[in-house]
């Protein structure tokens, strides 16, 4: 993780495409940020590919509990073409999870 911000900074350079310039430590959070994020997320994600016992429908209920609500915050749109309201998504997703993992029994 620690090679691929200078990697991928010089790749972007050499593709001619300007990225806005971030502090260092603003790097430094999104880097420890994105790998909490994995870290705390990958036991959930062997837990579901566990208990429903089917690689894809593990994926896409850990991406639909994790990732969903982050791209709600970033697109309001996102909520407002579901018809629901950002702060009610993440809770929404979390239970139908449970939801699905009890019928799945």
């Amino acid at each position: 993780m620690a090679l691929a911000v200078p990697l991928g900074r010089l790749r972007s350079e050499a593709a001619h495409f300007r990225a806005l310039p971030v502090s260092s430590a603003t790097e430094l959070r999104a880097v420890a940020g994105t790998a909490l994020l994995f870290a705390l997320v990958t036991p959930l994600a062997l837990a579901a590919g566990v208990v429903l016992r089917r690689g894809a429908t593990a994926v896409t209920a850990v991406v639909a509990a994790v990732v969903l609500p982050y791209l709600c915050r970033l697109r309001p749109t996102v909520a407002v073409a579901c018809g629901t309201t950002c702060a009610n998504v993440g809770s929404r997703t979390a239970f139908r999870g449970v939801d699905a993992l009890r019928q799945a029994r």
